[in-house]
């Protein structure tokens, strides 16, 4: 394995094991990820997702499953509202399940983030004060709480949305972020949550929005974490489902690859598009797609702070696949 390819994929996959399409119980989700945390791959995994809602019913493994140090990360997800109005107490829900969830288990957990749905409504026009606002409002509540350094991610789901939405968004999380943070406050970017794929066709959103979407970041500076459908390190065809996957390399390293190069987003289309796995080459200097170059500082400067990680229900699959094409 190239040092370029550990610095793209180190800490890259969030584990998602409670939700579809694996949707375990709890006990075999939790215990999976203790045990790969520990393993061999360790160094590939990132937190273990769990919604605020749920937190709770990991009290029993207090004494069995979290006495091992470091402490065990989670990523909360938060339970979000239909309508504006609805976020602000569905946000304080939350903080109360975090904070309980914390004090029970006594430093050996740790919530390093918090990721939320924001209601439609938000998105769908203009970008306007209250999305600003409403963005502040979180990142504030969690301040306010003392989690300072508390990752956020603002949801939108690319299957649903044009254009005008993901940008909507981006500025939004790009004036929150102006307006909070100075160098005395450290606070993490506000990120956008995307999410490329579910369990149906539907839910695969096409080649061009995911572009419009990695454009906007890139150009905004904006960094990004992405969730569900992901399963594959290359865009490949899945027959049951009936629709293209995007591939997970194509995604990280095209995003990365766009912001050094200020590709278009007919480029981006184009990378993404690519099923071809030997287009994309590791060295022991950097990661080549074609003629684009990216080297080992500038990918692990870009996971660090531009294109963060994923959420995956599996953390077998993309260990497999990316050991059958000779990446690992």
């Amino acid at each position: 394995m190239t040092p370029a390819a550990r610095a793209l994929f180190a800490g890259m996959f969030d584990y998602a094991g409670l939700f579809p399409p694996a949707q375990l119980p709890i006990d075999p989700a939790i215990r999976t990820y203790c045990r790969d945390r520990i393993g061999p791959d360790a160094w590939m995994l990132g937190r273990f997702i769990c919604p605020t809602s749920r937190l709770p019913e990991l009290s029993p493994y207090r004494d069995e499953l979290f006495r091992v140090s470091p402490p065990v990360r989670f990523s909360a997800l938060g339970r979000g509202a239909s309508a504006t109005a609805g976020l602000a107490e569905s946000v304080r829900a939350d903080l109360a399940e975090l904070s309980a969830f914390e004090a029970l288990h006594e430093g050996r957990v740790r919530v390093e983030a918090y990721e939320l749905r924001l209601p439609a409504e938000l998105t769908a026009d203009a970008c306007t004060a209250e999305l600003v606002r409403a963005l502040e409002d979180v990142v504030r509540a969690f301040c306010g709480e003392g989690r300072r350094t508390t990752a956020f991610s603002f949801e939108i789901a690319l299957g649903s949305v044009n254009p005008e939405h993901i940008a909507n968004l981006v500025s939004g999380l790009s004036f929150a972020e102006l307006r909070l943070n100075s160098p005395a406050a450290r606070r993490p970017a506000p990120a956008l949550k995307l999410r490329c794929g579910g369990v149906k066709a539907a839910d695969f959103p096409p080649v061009e929005i995911v572009a419009t979407a990695i454009r906007r970041c890139a150009e905004a500076r904006v960094p990004f974490k992405c969730t569900a459908g992901l399963h594959h390190p290359f865009r490949r065809l899945d027959a049951g489902i009936g629709a293209w996957m995007h591939g997970f390399v194509n995604v990280f390293l095209g995003a990365i690859l766009a912001r050094e190069h200020d590709l278009t987003e007919q480029q981006i289309g184009e990378l993404l598009s690519d099923s071809a796995s030997d287009s994309f080459q590791f060295s022991p200097d950097g990661a080549v797609w074609r003629e684009l170059a990216v080297s080992t500082d500038e990918i692990a400067d870009a996971r660090a702070s531009f294109a963060t990680s994923l959420g995956t229900c599996s953390f077998d699959e993309p260990r497999e696949d990316l050991r059958s094409a000779g990446v690992l």
